[in-house]
């Protein structure tokens, strides 16, 4: 688990013997169920409260309780065992590296090549400062002179992101020389936590990296639910203005008649049909800013967002009903029309005869 999702309790924590660890409790403990509840006495959270008198209370309720007070221990429990971790493993390396030094110490002694400052080295220094300090860490004892002259960078050198040069016969490097100041070296525990703090910096800008790919994902599939809300409210849209041109046609073929229509019948038809008319309109033009907002989000992907249809969408159920409705309904009327026109001239040839 990365540092930067630890909370600052267990953050505070800067040693190994420091972190309070938590037992691990098993999924079949009788103190993770409902009657035989029992709170970890190290988890410093709120513990749920029970009252079986009550018949009021239902057993769900309780029992989501519970599940929520252990998830918070398994996480809390595992997020202590992460740093505890981290801080045993970074104080074994101290550890190592501090042993090397006194073995490296002792062996130059012992050979009487002990210097009062850090040999000049005789190849120019790397441009990285933590990996120039991990090369003078590598070696057998046998290379010691070897060890003592691989180059290191000054203080100044690192702080100013410059190349460290030294000078042969001086103990300085040229811009500590020109500054005519001695050269200042980091401990060794120095560089080990410059090259952690690197190595943190590139873990959370991955991580970075991998939240804005999984903000993508997610908003593609917003964009795709939004793409099929607003094919729905088209479809239903086209449904009401079918049904309303239907009723429409209705009323003109009974004042064809001569049927006497009432206003406000017909005030009442032409106010539904705007009503779907700006329905419609309000609902597109809502989901349309929601996935322009989306495309506009997603456009560091360049990859593009995915398309439902590509052409004309067919016609709504309801609408080829009610246009078969109309149909069949105008057939009817010019049935009925044929067959008064028939009874017409039977009565005028009856009247003749």
């Amino acid at each position: 688990m990365a540092a930067s999702t630890l909370p600052s309790h267990i953050m505070a924590w800067k040693k190994s013997s420091e972190v309070n660890r938590m037992e691990e409790i098993q999924v079949d403990n009788a103190g993770r169920t409902v009657k035989g509840f029992k709170a970890d006495s190290k988890f410093d959270q709120p513990v749920p409260k029970f009252s079986f008198d009550n018949p009021n209370k239902e057993e769900g309720n309780r029992l989501s309780k519970v599940n929520c007070y252990w998830q918070a221990c398994d996480l809390e429990r595992s997020q202590r065992e992460d740093r505890y971790s981290y801080l045993l493993s970074a104080e074994r390396e101290v550890a190592a590296r501090k042993k090397a030094e006194d073995a490296e110490r002792v062996s130059r002694s012992t050979k009487g090549k002990g210097k009062e400052g850090p040999k000049t080295p005789k190849k120019a220094a790397a441009k990285k400062a933590p990996e120039s300090v991990r090369e003078v860490g590598s070696g057998s004892e046998g290379d010691g002179e070897e060890e003592s002259e691989e180059p290191t960078a000054c203080v100044y050198c690192v702080q100013k992101k410059i190349k460290c040069v030294p000078l042969a016969g001086w103990k300085v490097c040229a811009a500590c020389q020109k500054r005519k100041v001695k050269c200042e070296y980091f401990d060794k525990t120095v560089w080990v936590v410059i090259d952690g703090s690197q190595k943190i910096a590139e873990s959370v800008q991955e991580l970075v990296e991998l939240e804005n790919r999984c903000e993508a994902s997610r908003l593609e599939g917003v964009w795709y639910n939004l793409q099929m809300c607003l094919m729905q409210v088209e479809q239903k849209a086209a449904a009401g203005l079918v049904a309303a041109d239907a009723r429409v046609l209705h009323l003109l073929e009974l004042k064809s008649k001569g049927v006497e229509i009432p206003v406000d019948l017909e005030k009442q038809v032409q106010v539904e049909r705007g009503l779907v008319q700006t329905t419609l309109t309000a609902h597109t033009e809502d989901l349309t800013e929601r996935m322009d907002d989306i495309q506009t989000r997603t456009a560091w992907t360049k990859i593009g967002l995915p398309r439902i249809h590509s052409g004309d969408s067919p016609p709504p159920r309801v609408a080829v009903q009610g246009t078969k409705r109309k149909g069949n309904e105008e057939g009817d009327c010019v049935e009925g029309s044929k067959k008064k026109k028939k009874k017409k001239k039977v009565v005028e040839t009856e009247e003749e005869v």
